[in-house]
């Protein structure tokens, strides 16, 4: 329980309230909010919305700089580690303010980059296996859309876990094949299907917005309870697609 009258809560990298994971978190007497999506909600007495900044990892070096408190080299290295997976390896929402201020992270914090790539990509045979699953599952139309829906069942059968496969998405951004791409996994534990969208076009987070989800232009989620959300997600994104495809030329024929 915490004591709500003489309580600080900051709220990092969410757009909206209903993603907060605290019961009755308007009761903290001050809430900070700190993020880099379109704004969503106001909920923070002190809200720092930068849309263009590269992640809220960003946003958070930029505001312990700007403090008396002091960076160690593991904070360093952790929202280090933060800017480089928010940002797909620097392929998403990145500009020169974002390498200036990782060049300066090298350089003031000793940071070994090599040894950090190491440990933040490399994956267990469990989830080289859970890969391979998947690619050889996914479907994909002759517009660029791809789909699959992962079960938790096969997930634990191969060793791997349900965060494991929400955080693949992104190494399926380099098949020339797909322009729009979704994971859907169900957390039986939580009774939750969770929707991953990724894109190398067209806008996906006004579509996740119109389901309660919500993110940045090419890269977003949703969360539900209900397939039939998914079922008409997944209308909305191929229609998408589909518009993208025949007006741009890079419509691919697949399977």
């Amino acid at each position: 329980s915490y004591d709500y009258d003489n309580a600080l809560l900051i709220a990092v990298d969410i757009p909206d309230n209903k993603r907060v994971d605290i019961d009755n978190f308007l009761s903290f007497k001050n809430v900070i909010k700190i993020d880099h999506h379109p704004l969503v909600d106001k909920f923070g007495d002190i809200e720092l919305i930068d849309e263009n900044a590269s992640s809220a990892c960003e946003l958070v070096y930029e505001v312990l700089n700007n403090t008396k408190l002091k960076i160690t080299k593991s904070i360093a290295e952790h929202l280090y580690i933060g800017i480089v997976s928010d940002t797909n390896r620097f392929l998403y929402n990145v500009n020169y303010k974002t390498f200036k201020l990782i060049s300066d992270m090298i350089k003031n914090y000793d940071l070994e980059i090599d040894k950090l790539y190491s440990k933040t990509y490399s994956k267990p045979l469990a989830e080289v296996r859970l890969m391979g699953h998947i690619a050889s599952t996914i479907k994909v139309d002759k517009y660029g859309f791809a789909f699959i829906e992962i079960d938790e069942d096969v997930i634990s059968s191969l060793g791997a876990d349900i965060s494991a496969a929400s955080n693949m998405i992104n190494d399926f951004n380099n098949i020339n094949e797909v322009i729009v791409w979704v994971f859907a996994t169900k957390d039986i534990k939580n009774n939750i299907i969770r929707v991953n969208i990724r894109s190398r076009g067209p806008i996906i987070n006004e579509i996740a917005a119109k389901y309660g989800g919500g993110g940045h232009k090419f890269a977003s989620g949703v969360r539900t309870e209900k397939k039939e959300v998914v079922d008409q997600l997944v209308k909305d994104l191929i229609k998408e697609c589909k518009k993208y495809s025949e007006e741009s030329g890079e419509a691919n024929g697949s399977n």
